[in-house]
Formats: C-alpha cells, sequence, structure tokens
C-alpha cells in the first residue's frame, strides 16, 4: 500500500473515530452522573483522550500533506499518529492533576521535562 492511501484510510478512520468520541464524550456528559459510580469518570476522560488523539492525528496529517504538500513515508505516518496518542495522554494527565489539585510547579515541570524528552527519543534519526 502507497503512503497516499494509507492516509486517505487513516483520514476515514480518524474522522469516523473522532465524531464517535464526540457524540460518546456528549453522551456521557448529558446522560451520565459521576456521583453514581466513579466509572463513569473513567470513561469520559478516555473518550476525551481518544477524541484529542484523533483529532490531533487529523490536524498532523492536513499539516503535512495538504498545507506543506509533502509525502511521508508510512513509518513517518506512524510516527504522527503515536506522537499525537503521547499529546493527549500528557494534556489529559495534566487536567486530572490539575482538577484534583496536584498541578504545581515541580508535576508541571516532570509532566514537560518527560514530553520533550519522547519529542526528542521521538524525533531522533
Amino acid at each position: 500500500m502507497n503512503p497516499i492511501q494509507y492516509v486517505k484510510r487513516l483520514r476515514i478512520w480518524l474522522a469516523s473515530i473522532l465524531i464517535v468520541s464526540l457524540v460518546g464524550g456528549f453522551s456521557i456528559v448529558t446522560y451520565l452522573d459521576p456521583l453514581i459510580n466513579n466509572l463513569y469518570i473513567f470513561a469520559f476522560l478516555s473518550t476525551l483522550m481518544i477524541f484529542l488523539m484523533s483529532f490531533i492525528s487529523l490536524l498532523g496529517l492536513w499539516w503535512f500533506f495538504d498545507e506543506r504538500r509533502k509525502l511521508l513515508s508510512i513509518s513517518q505516518i506512524n510516527q504522527i499518529i503515536y506522537q499525537s496518542l503521547i499529546t493527549s495522554a500528557v494534556t489529559i494527565c495534566a487536567l486530572v492533576m490539575n482538577q484534583t489539585n496536584q498541578l504545581n510547579f515541580t508535576s508541571i515541570t516532570i509532566l514537560f521535562i518527560s514530553y520533550f524528552l519522547y519529542q526528542l527519543w521521538a524525533n531522533s534519526k
């Protein structure tokens, strides 16, 4: 499979995942009460992470293929997906730490340093 076909299929999958996670997130917020069961909070955070991952991936694929008109290899395309997953995980972690009042200078420094080290490792050749 060539990279152009791969990106087309990946965009369809990511767009459908984005729509499903958006509807799922709105449904969780609207219909479920987190005071009844704490698993609803984890369901919402998982849905939010999937939404952010697919949104950031679509944004990255749009930037490289449509805006810069650069043809990437399949491994580089997968690297965009991996980086969007790590970015959404760090964002969710920061949101949870902020909500639980554990987000301070030390924890945000650890998050940024670990994210920076991942980006250095991921972009090294």
